[in-house]
């Protein structure tokens, strides 16, 4: 059983677009950069919370990234 929901108006562009669930906000076109700047200020936010975590974690990814680079 599936749901139709009534056409909403996009927050960013204005445009009128049919939803894929009850708490869309954004339409098709808009969806990809809404999502890529939420994660974007969630990333800012995790990294200035914690200083310590953020140097450790890149510093793993760039380890990791020479021994993947090193083994291609």
């Amino acid at each position: 059983m599936s749901a139709t929901f009534q056409p909403k108006c996009c927050t960013r562009c204005g445009s009128t677009f049919e939803p894929t669930g009850a708490a869309a906000k954004f339409c098709p076109e808009c969806r990809p950069e809404a999502v890529r700047e939420r994660v974007r200020r969630n990333v800012a936010a995790w990294r200035k919370a914690d200083p310590e975590r953020d140097r450790e974690a890149r510093r793993r990814w760039r380890v990791g990234r020479k021994l993947r680079d090193a083994q291609a």
